[in-house]
């Protein structure tokens, strides 16, 4: 599961870009993984470009729905859910088709406006 930040990343064992973008590198590291990727942005408008980027490296993109507002990026949500229940809510939301990122994404963009 790759995410933005550190604090995100290591709250559910996962790969932290650092940044809102993924690089080359990253990416080709990520490939040689040979295993699925899912890509979890975070919820406000610099996460919509790494959305991109998944789509780009043909990644998995899950973009779950928080039930509460002040949840913004996966470890606000192991801090509110517990790790456990955020882990299923994101392989809940998973989607691997671009036209479902692709949607994904526009519901997002029209949740953060």
């Amino acid at each position: 599961i790759v995410v933005e930040g550190i604090l995100d990343a290591i709250s559910i064992s996962g790969f932290a870009v650092m940044h809102n973008k993924i690089s080359d590198e990253q990416s080709q590291q990520l490939k040689q993984l040979h295993k699925k990727v899912i890509v979890v942005p975070d919820h406000d408008e610099a996460g919509l470009k790494i959305i991109d980027d998944a789509l780009d490296n043909s990644f998995s993109v899950s973009i779950p729905e928080w039930e509460n507002e002040s949840v913004k990026d996966v470890n606000d949500a192991v801090i509110k859910y517990g790790r456990v229940a955020t882990l299923v809510k994101i392989l809940e939301y998973t989607y691997d088709s671009s036209i479902k990122i692709k949607l994904a994404k526009k519901a997002l963009e029209h949740k953060l406006k």
